[in-house]
């Protein structure tokens, strides 16, 4: 049982370097290789065209929407919301084959008591965070 305001679990690993930000992707892995989820919204241009607007469900370690993943060289944490399954790839080319499963973030849900996966509003990625001494703690 999860909860994000109280639990937590630390890992080391010289790979780690996100020191100066990380990048938390929320999607799903399909075969080998991880499809960020995205949002879609429309609205309404000053011209009064209806533009549609897609944004990828990637944060920074400020929670701060990630615009352009290609543009991000720090360390990227993908959350796979169909398991629960959270994994870290190094050299951020979402081919799942060299990323390292970290754990299984659930929460117990006590109304139908299961385990539920969470989302980008209940796992935020503020609450990675790395260890300010040179163990790569995170």
């Amino acid at each position: 049982n999860f909860d994000s305001f109280f639990d937590k679990f630390e890992f080391n690993s010289s790979a780690f370097s996100g020191e100066d930000g990380h990048a938390m992707v929320f999607g799903t892995v399909n075969g080998t290789e991880f499809m960020p989820s995205s949002t879609t919204s429309f609205e309404t241009d000053q011209d009064g065209n209806i533009v549609e607007t897609i944004e990828i469900n990637a944060f920074d370690e400020n929670n701060a929407l990630v615009e352009d993943l290609l543009t991000t060289e720090e360390d990227f944490w993908h959350y796979d919301t169909n398991t629960g399954i959270l994994y870290y790839d190094q050299d951020a080319d979402q081919d799942m084959t060299d990323a390292v499963e970290i754990a299984q973030v659930t929460q117990y849900d006590t109304s139908t008591f299961s385990q539920t996966n969470l989302s980008e509003f209940e796992f935020q990625s503020s609450q990675i965070t790395y260890s300010s001494d040179e163990s790569s703690t995170v």
